[in-house]
């Protein structure tokens, strides 16, 4: 699954409270800022957004978009 990521930069105090928690260093700082900087390796935990006292950051799970291709072969499958 797929996740994203939006940091309010209004919003953000720069406390790193986010880059801290994240395991997969999906978040670092830029100009006293969270940025996301590697949204492909977020695992959806959401230590992100529980670390972050001025609710500055928003997750989201995204659907998984098939080609048309694959759609295909998936209707077509035997067994199913």
């Amino acid at each position: 699954m797929a996740f994203k990521i939006e940091v309010n930069q209004k919003k953000c105090a720069g406390c790193e409270a986010c880059v801290d928690n994240c395991t997969q260093q999906v978040i670092t700082m830029i100009r006293g800022k969270a940025v996301v900087v590697n949204e492909a390796a977020c695992l959806g935990c959401g230590t992100c957004v529980e670390g972050c006292k001025r609710a500055a950051i928003a997750l989201k799970e995204l659907g998984v978009n098939l080609s048309a291709t694959m759609q295909s072969l998936l209707r077509n499958c035997p067994g199913e």
